[in-house]
């Protein structure tokens, strides 16, 4: 069941949480060692299937990491949308 700031928490081994936000085609994936990443243009259908997949986390490497733009944060329990952290952009990011 989601949280109340839309955060899905997963088992998973090295993920902990991940959120859609449907309107702006966003994933976000947190994980356990405190990265947070960003992804943009993602679907909806790829979050319908990755909450579907017997594994969340191999469904996310084999499928999201490098097909969809993302920027990398750090995350911390409950991510803050107002995180001023330093942002990375992923090295399959577009501009």
């Amino acid at each position: 069941m989601k949280n109340e700031d839309g955060w899905l928490p997963v088992k998973s081994s090295r993920i902990a949480a991940i959120r859609y936000k449907l309107r702006e085609e966003i994933l976000e994936i947190a994980f356990h060692n405190q990265q947070l990443f960003i992804h943009n243009g993602v679907p909806p259908l790829f979050w319908t299937e990755m909450t579907l997949a017997p594994s969340i986390g191999k469904y996310y490497f084999n499928n999201i990491r490098d097909s969809f733009p993302y920027k990398m944060r750090r995350w911390e329990a409950v991510p803050d949308e107002e995180q001023n952290d330093d942002e990375v952009t992923g090295k399959d990011s577009k501009d």
